[in-house]
């Protein structure tokens, strides 16, 4: 359809980019949504805790690994962030904006790599990124959906491999898999897609036995297996104590035991799937999928074919969040993108091809334009409710903050990264157990420590530790955040 086929060509792909960036201007300074995190802190807490190292840096001019568990997590990140902040600032303004651009730039990047890319990520702009956790977590200065676009990235390169058989292209899309795990470790997951993408490409070709397609496996493992060499080399040996020790505590017990695997799965994908903020768009997914049958059984497009089978390969790959017993709304962020990516191609691939197929595939068309439709509208609907629903506590705590004369010494405690990431203070997160519990007023010397009532942010660091932060406070000050009810003690 020309529409379609024209749709990069004339800018309609610029100009819903710039439209989304408009969009999120209203909320560049806003809290996090209260819906975003029901049963943690997630984003309230982890935005400041993902780029506080990055922000010390800019406050004291020393990088440090072992004052929070992020840098450890995410070097390629911090490393993005840190010319933001440089010039621009650390405001949450500054950081959420550099992201929200670099993020849409990146968009923009993917879409030239293949003619067939630009009326998707126009239609993915559409439907996904308006869906209402994408919306949100594309601005937050967090890693999840940046390293889910260079996983899209990588992905592009590799149709492009598989239409060309160009191992340079096979190059290009291992060093995009490995950029989303040094922007966020726990992407590791993503690196399998590489040789798996390379089979798929034999598939689709025809070709599964030939010395072509053993060439492409064995040169995808052999990037691979580069990546990882520059990892351990470069990342892992410099900072090993500190990456053992925080992988030592997050890495145990994420999953749940196979005695309760079927019935704790069947819970955890049904209480995702009833959320009102995830039901229209699970639905439109769903009817991609006949769409997608009738792509592989009566297509002969073999560039919709591949794109829909290395797309489908990552959503499923995706599916093993279902499986942990911990599922922070972050962790869905790579879930609901590939799904999204998925259904946006089946869409474009039938508005391209299907329409031809008769009564039938006219249908399954209709209803599926419809879904498109209804998540659109839902989408619409989030976005009048995000807006109505602002609320600035962390923005404003930090200019209220910023009157403190700090004297040189740091702000402390689990939300001193959100709170206090704009005064210029070094900022220092505090956990029982894991990093800056013990003799924290000795060592630190912090002028104030921000931290809830009940200290369940840090799991009770200060009490443990027999430590009546009251008592050794001159002043105290309430501050609501969500439903968040948090105390700042200002130090002598």
């Amino acid at each position: 359809m020309p529409l379609i086929r024209d749709l990069f060509r004339r800018g309609m792909l610029p100009l819903l980019l710039l439209l989304f960036l408009a969009a999120q201007v209203p909320f560049l300074e806003a809290d996090p949504h209260a819906d975003i995190a029901p049963t943690s802190r997630d984003a309230f807490t982890d935005e400041g805790l993902n780029t506080s190292q990055v922000i010390n840096r800019v406050h004291t001019g020393r990088w440090t690994v072992d004052e929070c568990d992020n840098l450890i997590k995410t070097p390629l990140y911090s490393l993005w962030l840190f010319p933001g902040y440089s010039l621009f600032g650390t405001s949450t303004l500054a950081g959420r904006l550099w992201v929200l651009c670099g993020c849409l730039g990146l968009l923009w990047f993917i879409a030239r790599r293949d003619a067939s890319l630009p009326a998707v990520a126009a239609l993915f702009t559409v439907t996904a990124l308006g869906q209402y956790h994408l919306f949100q977590y594309i601005r937050f200065t967090m890693a999840e959906m940046t390293a889910c676009l260079l996983v899209w990235a990588a992905l592009a390169y590799a149709l492009r491999y598989g239409k060309a058989g160009s191992l340079w292209d096979l190059a290009w899309s291992g060093l995009f898999l490995w950029a989303a795990v040094f922007v966020k470790n726990q992407f590791a997951y993503v690196l399998p897609l590489l040789p798996v993408w390379v089979a798929v490409a034999a598939l689709c070709a025809g070709r599964p036995f030939t010395r072509g397609a053993a060439k492409g496996l064995l040169f995808s493992l052999a990037v691979l297996g580069a990546g990882g060499l520059v990892y351990y080399l470069a990342w892992y040996l410099p900072v090993k104590p500190t990456y053992d020790y925080v992988m030592a505590d997050q890495a145990g017990g994420r999953f749940i035991p196979f005695s309760l695997f079927s019935v704790q799965v069947k819970l955890q994908a049904k209480e995702f799937l009833s959320s009102p903020y995830v039901r229209v768009y699970a639905l439109f997914l769903g009817l991609s999928l006949p769409v997608f049958v009738a792509n592989m059984v009566r297509s002969a497009d073999r560039t919709y074919r591949l794109l829909s089978w290395s797309v489908l390969v990552w959503a499923l790959a995706e599916l093993h969040k279902f499986a942990m017993w911990y599922v922070p709304s972050r962790y869905l962020v790579p879930l609901l993108f590939s799904w999204g990516l998925f259904a946006a191609v089946q869409w474009v691939w039938a508005l391209r091809n299907a329409l031809g197929y008769g009564p039938g595939s006219r249908a399954v068309f209709l209803l599926f334009s419809l879904a498109a439709v209804a998540v659109a509208a839902q989408n619409g609907v989030h976005f009048v409710k995000l807006y109505r629903e602002r609320t600035f506590a962390i923005h404003d705590t930090n200019v209220m903050l910023s009157a403190t004369d700090f004297e040189g010494r740091p702000a402390a405690g689990p939300w001193a990264p959100a709170l206090a990431r704009e005064t210029g203070a070094r900022v220092i997160p505090v956990w029982y157990g894991y990093f800056n519990d013990e003799d924290l007023i000795r060592r630190h010397n912090p002028k104030i420590i921000i931290t809830e009532k009940d200290e369940g942010d840090s799991g009770g660091a200060f009490t443990r530790h027999g430590l009546d932060l009251a008592s050794v406070a001159d002043s105290v000050r309430e501050v609501k955040v969500a439903r968040f009810d948090l105390l700042i003690y200002y130090l002598p």
